[in-house]
């Protein structure tokens, strides 16, 4: 049996690949795959690490919330188009990956409501 360290590594690496390919493509339906540039492949390279190390390490709230942003302003990197819609569409999808962690959260750790306090 695996020891728990190796099965959080891997864990955390199959989320990086899962979050990866999430990513490209919320970017092609965004951005369109016409606007992919060829040296994508090199920020996906970056965002896989990087994406690991987040998911890895416990980091404060502000810091940790800054770096998701960040890592996911990475991978738009990769598309022609500009800054200010990189900006904004990485930002939009920092907040729906909250959204639906806040969501599972709670569905699946009921204890976190104020009904179970009781």
């Amino acid at each position: 049996m695996m020891n728990n360290m190796t099965l959080f590594l891997l864990l955390n690496t199959g989320t990086a690949l899962v979050m990866a390919i999430q990513v490209h493509f919320f970017f092609n339906s965004v951005f369109g795959r016409e606007q992919s540039k060829p040296s994508k492949k090199y920020w996906i390279l970056a965002f896989l690490p990087l994406t690991f190390g987040y998911l890895t390490l416990d980091l404060p709230d502000v810091f940790s919330s800054l770096l998701a942003v960040g890592v996911i302003f990475l991978f738009a990197q990769g598309y022609d188009v500009s800054q200010k819609l990189k900006i904004m569409f990485a930002i939009l999808y920092a907040v729906l990956l909250t959204l639906i962690n806040l969501i599972l959260i709670y569905l699946f750790i009921p204890s976190l409501t104020s009904d179970a306090v009781d």
